[in-house]
């Protein structure tokens, strides 16, 4: 595959990895911050760094620049505040007019309601007001620069050690419902397998094979790091399975990290 410029619109937990991840596969990366003193930090050899803003009032920086690239991955959420349209509307006609011929947005299994069972990119248990799917569709309907959406679960991995979710609550709720997770190492090796890829676009569900409980992943994951946190089983809890058989199918990919359970290591955190 030929070397490509690559465009990331965010340089936090999963953006700067990924920017490490493609240089080492030979890409111009132009990578952005909102605070000058990371960008300072981040120079490197074959990062081209802008400090770009985007929110729901204005979006500040040199876009033109920036979006002189094959693919922008967008790994910024979107504002929750109601106009929230305003965001990334202002955004668009900028990826219009560029030379941009694909668009990765990272979202979240957070579009789909708790129906008590599967949920599909087949876009029947969405919920429709949510400030990711407004997002979403904004960039599906750039359909000439084969948008592709990537719905992830929830994210482990690095810094964010699922051990240390519930301490400042102290209680774990809803402990028999099952989860819907998926590691920073399957995030960044999904994200790079997608800017390979040719003419593909739509959504897809990024979440990992295997769904345990609530209660005993979450309370075994802080049993590795040394706490104690009690389990909370409330009369009603609504839940939903996150299938990642769409993704699976299209890529070929098979997960690094397919059963959580198996990360919580207390000699070692991945």
């Amino acid at each position: 595959m030929s070397n490509k410029t690559i465009s990331i619109l965010g340089s936090g937990w999963l953006g700067l990895p990924l920017s490490d991840l493609l240089v080492k596969e030979g890409h111009q990366i132009h990578l952005s911050s909102r605070s000058t003193d990371k960008i300072t930090r981040l120079k490197a050899k074959k990062k081209q760094l802008f400090k770009l803003s985007v929110e729901a009032d204005c979006i500040e920086g040199d876009f033109h620049a920036f979006l002189d690239a094959d693919i922008l991955i967008i790994n910024i959420p979107p504002s929750r505040r109601p106009d929230v349209n305003n965001q990334f509307n202002r955004l668009v006609p900028l990826i219009e007019s560029s030379p941009i011929q694909k668009i990765i947005f990272v979202s979240a299994t957070s579009v789909y309601r708790n129906n008590n069972g599967w949920v599909r990119e087949d876009r029947r248990d969405e919920k429709t007001e949510h400030p990711l799917l407004t997002a979403e569709n904004l960039f599906l309907n750039l359909s000439e620069k084969h948008p592709i959406i990537l719905r992830m679960a929830g994210l482990i991995g690095g810094k964010r050690h699922p051990g240390q979710f519930f301490q400042k609550k102290n209680q774990i709720p809803n402990s028999l419902v099952p989860i819907n997770l998926i590691h920073r190492s399957d995030c960044l090796q999904i994200l790079k397998q997608m800017t390979e890829s040719n003419g593909l676009q739509g959504i897809f569900n990024v979440c990992a094979d295997k769904h345990p409980s609530k209660g005993e992943f979450y309370s075994k994951a802080a049993k590795s790091i040394g706490l104690e946190i009690p389990l909370s089983q409330p009369l009603e809890e609504s839940f939903k399975f996150v299938s990642n058989q769409k993704l699976k199918n299209t890529l070929d990919y098979t997960f690094i990290h397919p059963n959580p359970s198996r990360l919580l290591n207390p000699n070692k955190w991945y």
